[in-house]
């Protein structure tokens, strides 16, 4: 009885720490976009002008609105050249669709060329990524295990999420899951010209050490939201084996862009010392 009581006791103040926790950050919850810029300087790029790139990720259903300003005109501001999406745009909460359908009609309207891959949650919920795709096909280009020739020695290609783990395959869950990413790469580098700035969108990040071995310059993913909520160095939201989180890394010549997400986790709707974000990557020519 008395290991009962104490079993008890601790589950009940684990129980109370949790509950102020989530409370705390609720009160807390931190509604900015912050928008992060990096510049990336490469002889590969033979454009005479400077190539802007923003990148999205990560919507989950979120509004176009943020405590410091709307989505589409923080967007217009930075006069990107191209707009990159890095999948999870919808998940299977999804119901209303207006929201992306603004964002295609702005970006349309604007003649900004658009491009996108699928993340995890458009391989959960199919059917609400069919609609999805149905909206994005009016003006942005599916990237799903393609390449494409933008010019001026930029080359842009993506890939297609894996997904979930198959049945047979639940008995390694502690680790970064690859499904066909690396058929997918061994596809894509047929015609790869290493001369070119290449250029990856993946949603995972932690796909990043497969896209780096194939000699790819640059990637952009998403998939971590962050870790939503930050104490210190920890990440709550992230799966502990997560090695790039949030922000830039570099891992031999390449490099990595991790975008924090614009939207939460529907189980997790709040964010602590983890900003939503619009990443803008500048592209220079190095003479």
């Amino acid at each position: 009885m008395k290991r009962m009581r104490v079993f008890l006791r601790w589950v009940a103040t684990v129980g109370v720490v949790c509950t102020g926790f989530g409370l705390f950050c609720f009160a807390n919850n931190d509604t900015k976009l912050t928008v992060t810029s990096y510049e990336y300087e490469t002889r590969k790029y033979t454009g005479s002008k400077d190539f802007r790139i923003v990148q999205l990720s990560d919507f989950h259903n979120h509004s176009l609105s943020y405590s410091n300003g709307d989505l589409l005109d923080i967007i217009a501001d930075l006069n990107p050249d191209i707009i990159v999406l890095t999948g999870d745009f919808i998940d299977d909460q999804t119901r209303d669709y207006s929201m992306i359908q603004q964002m295609i009609a702005s970006w349309k309207s604007k003649a900004i060329p658009l491009f996108y891959v699928d993340g995890n949650h458009e391989l959960h919920a199919p059917e609400n990524a069919l609609k999805e795709h149905q909206i994005f096909d009016i003006w942005a280009v599916n990237m799903n295990e393609k390449r494409l020739d933008m010019g001026n020695g930029i080359v842009l290609s993506g890939l297609r999420d894996p997904g979930y783990r198959k049945k047979d395959e639940l008995l390694t869950p502690f680790k970064p899951y690859e499904g066909d990413v690396p058929a997918q790469l061994d596809s894509l580098a047929r015609g790869f010209d290493s001369s070119k700035l290449n250029i990856m969108l993946c949603h995972r990040s932690n796909l990043f050490d497969l896209i780096a071995a194939k000699g790819y310059d640059l990637t952009f993913s998403g998939h971590t939201h962050g870790g939503q909520v930050k104490i210190g160095n920890w990440a709550v939201a992230s799966a502990f084996w997560e090695t790039y989180i949030a922000g830039a890394y570099t891992k031999g010549f390449s490099r990595l862009y991790v975008n924090r997400g614009l939207g939460t986790s529907y189980y997790l709707p709040v964010r602590y010392r983890c900003t939503a974000e619009i990443v803008l990557t500048t592209i220079k020519s190095k003479a």
